[in-house]
């Protein structure tokens, strides 16, 4: 019995490395690549990241083109894993296992590598987790990024008409006021973190990595007390600066 016990634990360590560095094709401006980044940094899962940059003849497009949206889908398929069907990054192959869209590659490493960091301990805090994530990449991403910033930042992104346009991001703002309202009654009153919770966990991370992205277009959170506090202590993790460095810079840029 102690020999079999042995060997389960043997392969059970064994199971928490990658035998080589996963691969990681992002765009470091992405919070969806971010979050997927950051999570492989703080596990220190061995990992190597490719950059995924337009073709030196596709040109400025727009303010600036570290965004999906600024690909060209000749471009993509030159540069992403010929094998997967999927054409936008995050993307991340691990051997002969490839797995895209960040809550499925969030999933991946957590269920193979960290014994769930970041999810929680009991079935019911990870599932709770999980909806998050889910809410978060859907709901809350597209807002923020395809309604509200990106319309703004990249013309690309913008609609034909200029009224139309700041139609949009009007209506995305105001449903964004509400949804930090909701953040700041429903999830962060009396507690620190998503979910009602005091302990922090990915979807933390990610929420506050697609948030963030409004600094783009000078917007402001001080209205939502509660959120600021909770924005500012998710902030601090580590290797949080290295993993936002392009964010951060971007945010500059546009500042000027």
């Amino acid at each position: 019995m102690s020999s079999l016990l042995r060997r389960l634990s043997a392969q059970s360590s064994a199971s928490t490395k990658p035998n080589q560095p996963v691969q990681l094709y992002l765009i470091r401006l992405l919070p969806t690549c971010r979050i997927v980044w950051l999570y492989l940094a703080q596990h220190k899962i061995p990992y190597t990241l490719i950059d995924i940059k337009p073709s030196s003849d596709e040109g400025t497009r727009g303010h600036n083109n570290d965004t999906d949206e600024d690909f060209s889908e000749e471009t993509k398929l030159s540069d992403l894993p010929q094998h997967c069907p999927h054409r936008q990054v995050p993307i991340l192959v691990d051997g002969d296992i490839t797995v895209f869209e960040a809550p499925a590659i969030l999933r991946y490493l957590s269920s193979r590598y960290t014994n769930y960091a970041g999810y929680g301990a009991t079935l019911a805090t990870r599932m709770m987790t999980e909806s998050l994530i889910s809410w978060i990449n859907s709901e809350l991403y597209r807002l923020v990024s395809h309604q509200i910033t990106l319309p703004q930042v990249f013309k690309d992104c913008m609609l034909p008409s200029v009224s139309a346009n700041e139609l949009m991001v009007e209506h995305g703002i105001k449903r964004i006021t509400r949804e930090l309202e909701s953040l700041q009654r429903r999830h962060l009153n009396g507690h620190k973190y998503l979910g009602c919770r005091d302990e922090r966990s990915v979807a933390d991370s990610f929420a506050v990595t697609v948030l963030l992205q409004l600094q783009w277009v000078g917007f402001s959170f001080e209205l939502w007390p509660k959120v600021c506090h909770w924005l500012d202590d998710v902030t601090k993790q580590e290797f949080w600066e290295d993993v936002h460095t392009a964010h951060a810079l971007f945010v500059e840029e546009m500042a000027e």
